[in-house]
């Protein structure tokens, strides 16, 4: 640490039941105020502003004999990214939670146990990506596992019914393959759509006339996410939301994230985009689901 002047002033706190000088210590880019030991050095609870070329600091907390021990260190950058640190040992930089803010609006929080990474949670400011959540989880500093908001993530709560397993009759057209979905209504109705089964999409795909249909009956939330969509020749901009509840058989499903085009967005043909997918992504919500081919039937289990 820069060696301080000392200036002015001096106070009286009490800290527990100790009594501590206060002192106000600077000099050109450094500005002290707290507790000093009898050699005028920062020594108990204090906080010290740094100002450094590309970025402020200031470090609020336990000081000893001129060091910083431990509490929050917080960094202002010229770019307007911000992070807040705390320590439980600064010397030894063991920390126990850290939150960066960046120019965007942007978060990225980490928590720790014990000095290592077990969890961090990004969430994204305004633009496209904004309602994202993503939380990734560690073990040893590795990550083991990442899930998102607009992921169909496996919550076994959110998989309601008393068999282990269920046995869903597809509907065969030709080449194609559908599975009657049933969608619930606010009054206490539902309605059923068959949707087809594609296992080469990826999300559970709700075109714009299903769409209407759910925002005049069911209980749907917009997340907020936008998606660039595409496949052979076209591109277009879809949104996440999510379904309450839907029901598959005698299942009822909780909590299910579905893709939307967003409106005005045409196809190839210039027309609206009315496709239904039942893609891998919403199969993840159950512990196994497998295909018998022989027997046309998709078995969910819970």
């Amino acid at each position: 640490m820069k060696k301080l002047l000392t200036i002015v002033t001096i106070l009286t706190c009490f800290i527990g039941n100790s009594q501590c000088e206060i002192k106000i210590i600077e000099n050109e880019d450094s500005y002290y105020k707290g507790c000093v030991n009898f050699e005028g050095k920062p020594d108990g609870n204090g906080n010290l502003k740094v100002q450094l070329k590309n970025q402020s600091q200031l470090f609020d907390g336990i000081f000893k004999n001129g060091v910083f021990i431990s509490g929050e260190v917080s960094v202002i950058f010229d770019s307007g990214d911000m992070s807040l640190t705390t320590y439980s040992d600064y010397s030894n930089e063991i920390i126990s939670k850290e939150v960066v803010i960046f120019s965007d609006k942007s978060q990225l929080i980490t928590f720790y146990e014990s000095g290592k990474k077990v969890k961090d949670l990004r969430t994204f400011g305004p633009g496209d990506n904004k309602g994202l959540v993503i939380e990734r989880f560690y073990l040893d500093g590795v990550k083991i596992s990442e899930n998102s908001n607009i992921d169909n993530n496996r919550v076994p709560e959110d998989i309601v019914g008393d068999e282990k397993y269920i046995d869903i009759n597809l509907i065969q057209d030709k080449n194609e393959y559908r599975i009657e979905v049933d969608f619930l209504a606010l009054d206490g109705t539902s309605f059923t759509v068959p949707i087809k089964l594609d296992t080469g999409a990826t999300d559970f795909f709700i075109g714009q006339n299903l769409y209407q249909e759910l925002l005049k009956k069911c209980d749907i939330t917009d997340l907020n996410v936008i998606a660039k969509m595409g496949g052979v020749g076209s591109s277009f901009k879809a949104k996440h939301i999510k379904i309450k509840e839907i029901k598959i058989g005698d299942y009822l499903i909780k909590n299910v994230i579905a893709i939307v085009p967003l409106e005005g967005e045409k196809d190839n043909n210039g027309d609206d985009i009315n496709n239904i997918l039942f893609g891998i992504d919403i199969m993840k919500k159950f512990k196994e689901v497998t295909w018998s081919l022989t027997n046309n039937k998709l078995r969910f289990v819970k």
